[in-house]
């Protein structure tokens, strides 16, 4: 059986309500809390063509919980203001995160792949309150 569905940019009354749906989704997944969206951050995500389809809208919203600016987030109110310290903590604190699920919570091996040792890896998932799996937060 095939299902044919048209593409995103097709059915825009559909990209918001999946968008939350995926806002909520990646906010589990990275133990972030879900942020506010605004009337002018839904108007563009009905005004974007996404020709990857629900894909891309799927990573657009894992962007904006993880705090990564891109198009559509452009808009949000910090994003602008944001010092490079608060850039570059924001991307530290992702590509640890992201590294530690990847590795099933393995501080040493997350280590040895970023390149940093075990004691700065510790320290920084300390620092930005990095949950990681199979550690007890005692």
């Amino acid at each position: 059986m095939t299902i044919t569905l048209p593409p995103l940019n097709e059915r825009r009354e559909d990209i918001v309500p999946l968008f939350e749906h995926f806002l909520l989704d990646a906010a589990v997944r990275y133990q972030r809390s879900v942020p506010l969206m605004t009337d002018r951050q839904r108007a563009d995500l009905m005004q974007r063509d996404w020709p990857s389809n629900v894909r891309e809208l799927r990573n657009a919203a894992d962007r904006m919980v993880l705090g990564i600016v891109d198009d559509l987030a452009a808009s949000l109110p910090d994003a602008a203001t944001q010092s490079l310290k608060e850039r570059t903590e924001q991307f530290e604190r992702v590509m640890i995160g992201e590294t530690l699920e990847q590795c099933g919570g393995a501080v040493a091996v997350a280590a040895d792949r970023l390149q940093v040792g075990k004691a700065a890896i510790y320290e920084k998932i300390k620092r930005y309150g990095i949950a990681v799996k199979g550690e007890s937060s005692s």
